[in-house]
């Protein structure tokens, strides 16, 4: 079909649907919806009305909405016609408002995409097979919206929540049947009945959080050797023949490999998903985050610890109907997800464009009873996803790894052992994206469920708390046709969008580029949360261009939250106080500005920095070996200057081996293994790294071996603490300040701390009293509890 049919090239029997004769007389209360006519033959015209109703009348007992979208390239034609026939038959659709018919009972068309004729016509088959004669009532936003208005859009786009709350059911399209999907939707099917017969029921989060956080506990050992969460298990102040668990309670009440709030998507008689909606881009299985973050190894052979994770949810009686206890549903989930994870049919499944989207989030997780569709399986409930992980976890068998020294880097991977999946020995690459299913599941069944509880007024998170963890790499932040979309999708499910004032915007006349900074702006000024001012550290460059064709550009302060954006260093701190550059004064400290482009605020200048240091730490001894031996000459240098800037001597000696590692070590004594400010022990640590790299430049390989292997006694933890600053460079200023800051700063650039931030922020003078671009977030030695708030007045600082 060609989506760009003009309407003369249409069959001349019946007009072309024109949203006027069915329209919304007020958008913030009316919606749309679409009523699908039943027919047993899968090929013959679809037949529907679209009519108008008060969204206050919708309620989940009665048949209500469904949300659809269009392929990724046909973004552009939301409303192209789609001819099904040769003999030229065409989708019709009755008008009317609330029953009377606005057409006077004439036949119309009205264009859809390819995509969505199949959806409709799969929902339809799949309907009249249960119910033959009746008519199935959805919301489908490409039809039910007029997309060419884009008030109306703007509108119905913020009631969006609304109606998937208020719909009896969502309905998730995953597209036709393809690469073994048929046997996926039954083996799921199947495994949910099991759970539920088990006094699992999906829906019941606290039963699935308990089962997941004791599988994993009872599944993950610190080996003595090996690579990465191998060499673990010599913590600091632990002896080598002490054997650890690694108690993961915490983290996995935050979902496994989740850090960041919501992060990646969750997301149609309920809402309709198009396969490649209307902002799909094909799924990557690289993209697919690893479940368990630590990259530990993992021991899931012995049946007693099952057992005993088995007990806390459940008596682990077998059941009466099937002889099954908990634990042999989780073995024979194991297996059978196992054995399409090896053919690949699993990762397959998940690689549905449906499952790169942004808007699936609030599509998926409003409703109550949300379910996937795919080819014309019986729909199959959203929350299979919260069993998932257990059983992809109990499949996943991980050797030791092992990695060997290279000779350059030559794009070449490190080397380890095969990993098994159900008894299979597989490639890495598939190893990898079936591992990484745990995560991204287990977090798409949390994301609902909370999501579920916000609904009741429990919990949520704020729209920058959302931002963080959706595009922060790591997560996956998913697709929008309009780049505008990339905020819009997630003000449904932010908890202060009424104290933002913030609504959707589809008009011309506003730039994305306006849209950004409008945000932002709010975020800063308008929100109740401590440390409004770090959102400036998701301004990173080089930005994004943006997709409107305008030349306006966005401020330098601004975040065009794109879908790489690095945590900033300070991010992974277990206690949110452990940096205080800002002293008591948590909340920010505006100054009006005109235009809204310029972000004014007030603070405390610190230097200007005089020297930068180009090396920054890499994982290649080389590089590493120079850094240190500039940052050697560096902190002399700050030490010549003799300023008072520190309290005593001995501190200026302890920036030696703060600076490096930002004043960030991982607290290897917590259960979290968050990370928390260096102590001072961590000093022996820098010692032991220095002598390594003392030792590796008397060898003639140095200039070209990688930093793989290390063992404790050889600075392995410090060479990992560095890993956060990976990026960033050494400085210095004109009063001997040492830190470290982004790797765009240079010389002449200013050291500034703001009221509502914890850490400094680099910015670069402009030929404009007081105006200033945005550099990037900072590490500044001697300054990071507050201590210049007492050694300076506040100032004005205007950033454009």
């Amino acid at each position: 079909m060609d989506n760009n049919t003009s309407p003369s090239s249409l069959p001349p029997q019946h007009q072309e649907l024109s949203y006027t004769t069915i329209p919304l007389n007020t958008p913030a209360t009316e919606i749309r919806l679409l009523e699908l006519y039943p027919s047993a033959d899968f090929s013959s015209p679809l037949h529907c009305r679209l009519y108008t109703t008060p969204i206050a009348r919708l309620h989940p007992s009665k048949p209500s909405p469904t949300q659809s979208d269009a392929d990724a390239s046909l973004a552009s034609g939301l409303s192209a016609v789609d001819i099904s026939s040769d003999d030229n038959e065409v989708d019709t659709v009755d008008g009317g408002r609330a029953g009377a018919d606005a057409l006077n009972g004439e036949k119309c068309i009205i264009r859809i995409t390819t995509s969505l004729d199949t959806c409709l016509r799969h929902l339809r088959a799949i309907h009249h097979r249960d119910h033959p004669s009746a008519i199935l009532t959805l919301w489908i936003d490409q039809l039910c919206i007029d997309q060419s208005d884009s008030d109306e859009k703007a509108v119905q786009v913020g009631l969006m929540s609304q109606i998937y709350s208020r719909a009896k059911q969502v309905l998730i399209w995953l597209g036709p049947a393809a690469d073994g999907s048929d046997e996926v939707m039954d083996v799921l099917a199947e495994l949910g009945k099991e759970f539920e017969i088990v006094g699992i029921r999906l829906g019941d989060l606290e039963k699935i959080l308990k089962l997941t956080n004791e599988y994993v506990r009872n599944s993950l050992r610190i080996s003595a050797e090996g690579n990465v969460g191998e060499k673990r298990k010599e913590r600091i102040g632990v002896t080598k023949e002490k054997e650890v668990s690694l108690p993961l309670g915490k983290e996995i009440d935050c979902g496994i490999g989740v850090e960041g709030g919501t992060g990646t998507t969750c997301g149609g008689d309920g809402v309709v998903n198009a396969p490649g909606g209307g902002d799909a881009t094909a799924g990557n299985s690289d993209e697919v985050e690893i479940g368990v973050e630590l990259g530990l190894g993992v021991d899931v052979t012995d049946i007693e610890a099952l057992d005993e994770a088995a007990v806390v949810c459940t008596t682990n009686k077998a059941d009466a109907s099937t002889g099954k206890t908990v634990v042999a549903v989780v073995e024979d989930g194991a297996a059978r997800l196992g054995r399409m994870g090896v053919s690949g049919e699993l990762q397959a499944f998940f690689r549905r464009p449906w499952f790169t989207r942004l808007w699936v989030v609030q599509e998926a997780c409003h409703c109550a009873d949300t379910v996937f569709v795919c080819g014309t399986k019986p729909p199959v409930s959203y929350d299979i996803l919260g069993t998932i992980p257990v059983c992809t976890l109990r499949a996943v068998q991980w050797p030791g790894h092992k990695r060997n020294d290279m000779s350059d880097w030559g794009g070449v991977s490190p080397i380890c052992t095969h990993r098994k999946i159900a008894g299979v020995g597989v490639s890495d690459d598939v190893a990898e994206a079936f591992d990484g299913l745990s995560g991204y599941t287990f977090r798409s069944y949390l994301t609902r469920r909370t999501i579920q509880q916000i609904s009741k007024g429990v919990g949520g998170d704020d729209l920058f708390t959302l931002l963080v963890g959706t595009y922060t790499r790591g997560n996956r932040g998913g697709e929008t046709t309009l780049y505008r979309d990339r905020i819009y999708a997630l003000l449904g499910l932010a908890t202060d969008i009424n104290q933002l004032e913030f609504q959707p915007d589809y008009s011309s006349q506003t730039s994305t580029a306006q849209i950004l900074t409008d945000v932002a702006k709010a975020i800063i000024s308008k929100t109740k949360r401590e440390f409004p001012v770090e959102v400036l550290s998701y301004s990173q460059f080089p930005k994004t261009i943006l997709d409107d064709g305008s030349d306006e550009q966005l401020p330098s302060w601004v975040p065009d939250w794109r879908s790489d954006l690095r945590y900033p260093f300070y991010y992974s701190l277990s206690d949110t106080d452990m940096f205080m550059a800002c002293g008591p004064h948590r909340s920010v400290d505006m100054v009006p500005t005109t235009p809204a482009s310029v972000l004014g605020l007030r603070g405390y200048l610190v230097d200007t920095i005089e020297e930068v240091v180009v090396t920054s730490t890499i994982n290649r001894w080389r590089e590493s070996i120079e850094f240190f031996e500039k940052w050697d000459k560096l902190w002399e240098l700050s030490k010549q200057k003799n300023k008072p800037i520190y309290a005593t001597p001995a501190r200026r000696e302890e920036a030696l081996w703060r600076v490096p590692v930002g004043d960030i070590t991982e607290d290897w004594q917590k259960d979290t293994m968050g990370d928390t400010r260096a102590k001072a022990g961590f000093a022996l640590e820098y010692q032991k790294w220095r002598r390594t790299l003392e030792d590796e430049k008397k060898k003639a390989t140095s200039t070209v071996y990688f930093l793989y292997e290390l063992d404790a006694d050889k600075g392995y933890y410090y060479r990992s603490a560095t890993g956060k600053m990976i990026g960033m460079r050494l400085y210095l200023t004109k009063e001997g300040y040492m830190g470290m800051g982004p790797s765009n700063m240079q010389p002449g650039d200013v050291v500034v701390v703001f009221p509502g931030a914890r850490i400094p922020f680099v910015l670069r003078p402009t030929d404009e009293d007081n105006t200033f671009t945005y550099v990037g977030d900072a590490y500044c030695d001697g300054i990071m509890d507050g201590e210049i708030i007492f050694r300076e007045e506040r100032r004005d600082f205007f950033l454009v």
